[in-house]
């Protein structure tokens, strides 16, 4: 039977056991066990012994280890997209969980982490905005704030052949983002002369789920990484058939994108290689490549690049020209 939701319901949702779900929740326990983390659940009794909060003792809570900079508290929010809606958990039941999160983070630091504790996780199946922007809260407070959700676990772990390239014909962007995906995924990667050089870009993804979306969540085109030095490739890429004001979108939108990436780059790194790989170093920062048809690049793109980077001298862009023809894409560099 569907589950009816009503504002705040999710509090009382959880004094009732099982009604929800942690399906999505050990889902991404399982995954990040499987990349060599280490995750034990704290039993609601011992949350409760150590003072804490009564609506944070109905949470899963766990400890993880598995690497210095990766241990830490973990925070899991049972429930599935319906339920985990800003109609259903107000933000004054955020709110009153910020604090104890905080305090628990700091017994489990001192009582099972000997003071080594890098990280706060949450899990759930997906964060609405407002979730993230009270979590941020968080992220002022401890070393890392690591949000996993089922969204990003899926779209992460996505082959660069699943795209449909026939869809719309020749002019059709996915086309596009085929040919790129698949010479990323080659031995060599994708060769991209840029402003600091020549590098070599190696496949991560592709449609990954980012922000929230009015509808749908947003996605970003393409997900890389430089060989060079490891650093995230936010790739945002748009075809012959688009028009003028979705061209004109398109600098925003790798801006949205490269902002999230930055933000939830050590997530990515767990899922696609775990704490232990060296395919991505979360200490460098990520960078954005536009491509799209076409000899010029709008003036506003020049002088949007020149305040960010004017702002943040780590800020990187760099802007491609796309061309596909029956031997694959070719990508020349636009200065």
């Amino acid at each position: 039977m569907k589950q009816k939701f009503e504002k705040e319901n999710y509090s009382k949702s959880l004094r009732e056991p099982n009604l929800l779900t942690k399906e999505y929740i050990f889902q991404i326990v399982k995954v990040l066990e499987n990349r060599g983390l280490k995750i034990k659940e704290i039993t609601p009794d011992k949350v409760r012994k150590l003072g804490r909060s009564e609506n944070l003792s109905r949470l899963p809570i766990f400890i993880v280890k598995g690497g210095k900079s990766w241990q830490g508290m973990a925070v899991g929010f049972p429930g599935n997209t319906e339920g985990l809606t800003t109609s259903n958990v107000g933000t004054p039941f955020l709110r009153i969980l910020l604090y104890p999160m905080l305090e628990l983070f700091q017994d489990i630091n001192e009582k099972h982490l000997d003071n080594g504790a890098k990280c706060l996780y949450m899990f759930g199946v997906r964060f609405p905005d407002v979730f993230v922007r009270k979590f941020n809260l968080l992220r002022l407070l401890t070393p890392n704030l690591i949000i996993v959700t089922n969204d990003v676990l899926k779209t992460i772990r996505n082959s660069p052949y699943d795209i449909d390239r026939h869809c719309g014909g020749e002019a059709h962007e996915s086309r596009y983002q085929h040919e790129i995906c698949k010479v990323m995924d080659s031995d060599k990667g994708l060769p991209v002369l840029t402003s600091t050089g020549q590098i070599a870009i190696k496949y991560i993804s592709h449609e990954v789920q980012t922000g929230e979306g009015t509808v749908k969540p947003e996605r970003l085109d393409i997900l890389g990484v430089d060989t060079n030095d490891k650093s995230l490739v936010v790739f945002e890429i748009k075809g012959p058939s688009c028009g003028d004001e979705q061209f004109k979108n398109l600098f925003f939108q790798g801006l949205e994108h490269l902002v999230w990436i930055e933000k939830n780059k050590m997530a990515i790194k767990l899922i696609k290689e775990g704490p232990k790989g060296n395919m991505i170093n979360t200490k460098k920062r990520a960078r954005l490549i536009l491509g799209f048809q076409g000899e010029k690049v709008p003036p506003i793109f020049y002088s949007l690049r020149n305040v960010l980077q004017s702002k943040d001298k780590y800020m990187r862009i760099d802007f491609v020209k796309l061309a596909l023809d029956n031997k694959g894409i070719t990508l020349t560099s636009i200065k």
